[in-house]
């Protein structure tokens, strides 16, 4: 397989470039919106409220950030298809620089939203149109009590966000430039980056995976400087603002940030904590598989002895994501089959491109991104990707301004998406579902163990900063200390691996993202064991659940579909019984 024949996605829907009069027409555009906003500022103060004038800026407001999205969508999406063009990194820049100066200029908008009365709330609901707004204004006014002066609210824009937006940039940079040195593969030289390393880790070779991830620990470590400060002053800007806004604890911020109970956090540490037998079970089989009497740190990924080394073709891959969707029904497949019929997606394992894989929400549709070598592992992120893509297509029809889901459920479709490709295998290929089902089963520790390890982590280092200040040792200490603690008993953990928080790039622009790896993943595996005990109308539901986007609180599309408690965490319970049924099946093979 070349890369010649992965496709390649055609962003002209968006921009046919960096100079595409679009680009200032929609800048333009913006501007107008604007003047016409403020122009609006004191008839929106008026009592009684006038719901034309409200109704009419929420339309603007809304088209002013959907075309805000696009510009930066565009930019990103060029500047990940190849990490080292300096002109898509210049315009990334500028377009941040000229799109945060237009959002401190609207920063009265959602204060006057959240001053909205509840009799005012009650006059525009009354009005059928608003209902394009009403999560909108439902998740502004709860917030009320947090925001700033309209003064002080737009200089945290122009300072406190653009310099997070820097030290993440600054850190994307690096992350892409990592002095991973090189190693001979196949007789040849290879210069290693991020997702070669994350191939030699399953390599049958031991020899390649110990050297793989030694020369990641070791870059890390080289790197430990220059991060641990940027990841410093991430924290520090966090703190700042939790204290601007009042919050007691940094979960109470989360929390409202996220609109989850600020109890639901640690509800999924102690669960996932006492569920640690499982990840224990888990991991000593594969130990044993392995011929060791504990799993060391760069086996985590390693194939085993007898799975079948199996280059998988793109037809096959897509195939194989088609027919898991069309488990759900006809409607998801056809739904997915756009992302193989037109120019959404980027599959080529580029040497400059980003290295991860993504879906990105965009104007018209979702693009994926994607690192595609033909590897088991490969089709899987194939499909994960993909259910995003479902997801978004289904609510993309929702105003932007309550489009998107949320973290809870905004890793739904993707994850289903991966147990329906286990089911498609199971059914086809014996030896290939044997293998997916162990690869699913390590992403899965992962997801849930090691996300919420990195949640204590960040804990940690939240706390630790209010009370004495963060060191770079410090946190390194910490970081080794939590990963021994987890792998007590089935994983070895070297001291070099203290370095590798730092790879970690929630932690740098999405802090306390990483949970919700644990809680939606928990929460898809519960809706895969309704699935398993009643499919009758378990599509129209999930399609329901789907299509709301970020129209209804995630608490109550829940309650409705699928008959969950997300307050008191219900679902993790029956999670982990399908997660642990998962693993026993795994380790009979022994």
């Amino acid at each position: 397989m070349t890369n010649h024949e992965l496709p390649v996605w055609d962003l002209s829907e968006l921009y046919s470039g960096f100079e595409d009069p679009q680009i200032q027409t929609d800048l333009k555009t913006m501007a107008e919106i604007r003047s016409k906003l403020i122009g609006l500022h004191a008839k929106l103060k008026t009592e009684p409220i006038n719901p034309a004038a409200w109704l009419q800026s929420f339309a603007w407001y809304n088209t002013h950030a959907e075309l805000s999205h696009k510009i930066v969508n565009y930019a990103r999406l060029r500047t990940d298809e190849d990490t080292g063009n300096q002109t898509a990194g210049a315009f990334m820049q500028r377009m941040q620089q000229l799109l945060a100066q237009a959002e401190a200029e609207l920063t009265f908008f959602p204060l006057l939203v959240s001053d909205l009365k509840t009799e005012d709330i009650q006059t525009l609901s009354s009005d059928p149109s608003t209902s394009n707004y009403q999560e909108y204004i439902r998740n502004t006014v709860r917030l009320k009590s947090h925001l700033l002066s309209e003064k002080e609210e737009k200089l945290l824009t122009l300072t406190m966000q653009r310099e997070r937006e820097a030290w993440m940039l600054f850190e994307n940079q690096l992350s892409t430039r990592m002095p991973y040195g090189s190693l001979v593969i196949e007789e040849k030289p290879a210069a290693l980056n991020a997702s070669l390393i994350n191939t030699l880790l399953e390599s049958r070779d031991p020899e390649l995976r110990t050297q793989a991830y030694a020369r990641r620990c070791r870059a890390f470590e080289k790197e430990n400087e220059n991060l641990s400060f940027a990841y410093q002053q991430q924290v520090r800007n966090v703190l700042t603002e939790k204290n601007l806004r009042a919050y007691g604890h940094i979960l109470e911020n989360v929390a409202d940030n996220d609109d989850i109970s600020p109890g639901l956090i640690p509800i999924l540490i102690k669960k996932v904590d006492e569920q640690q037998p499982v990840f224990k079970k888990f991991f000593q089989w594969k130990a044993k598989k392995l011929n060791q009497n504990t799993l060391k740190a760069e086996d985590i990924s390693a194939p085993l002895p007898d799975e079948q080394e199996q280059k998988i073709s793109w037809s096959r891959a897509v195939d194989l994501t088609l027919n898991g969707y069309q488990r759900l029904g006809p409607d998801f497949k056809k739904l997915a089959q756009n992302f193989f019929s037109k120019p959404w997606i980027h599959a080529s394992p580029d040497s400059r491109k980003y290295t991860g894989a993504y879906c990105m929400y965009a104007a018209e549709h979702p693009y994926l991104l994607v690192n595609y070598h033909g590897k088991l592992t490969d089709v899987s992120t194939l499909a994960h990707e993909t259910g995003h893509g479902i997801h978004g297509l289904l609510f993309k029809d929702h105003k932007l301004l309550q489009r998107h889901p949320g973290l809870i459920l905004a890793e739904t479709a993707s994850q289903l998406g991966e147990l329906m490709l286990l089911e498609e295998l199971k059914s086809q290929d014996q030896a290939l579902y044997r293998s997916a089902l162990r690869n699913f089963l390590t992403h899965s520790m992962n997801a849930i163990f090691q996300q919420t390890l990195i949640t204590k982590f960040e804990l940690h280092a939240f706390t630790q900063a209010e009370k004495t200040g963060l060191t770079g040792d410090g946190l390194s200490a910490k970081w080794l200390e939590l990963k021994r603690e987890l792998g007590r008993d089935s994983i070895e953990y070297p001291d070099m691996e203290k370095w590798t928080w730092a790879r970690i790039s929630h932690i740098y622009f999405h802090p306390f993202y990483c949970y919700s790896y644990a809680l939606s993943l928990l929460l898809v595996l519960a809706l895969a064991q309704q699935y398993s005990q009643d499919t009758s109308d378990f599509a129209v539901r999930f399609k329901r659940l789907l299509t709301a986007g970020g129209t209804v609180k995630a608490q109550d599309i829940l309650a409705a579909t699928m008959n969950f408690d997300l307050d008191q965490g219900s679902f993790i319970d029956p999670g982990f019984v399908y997660f642990n049924r998962l693993v026993d099946e795994c380790v009979k093979d022994v």
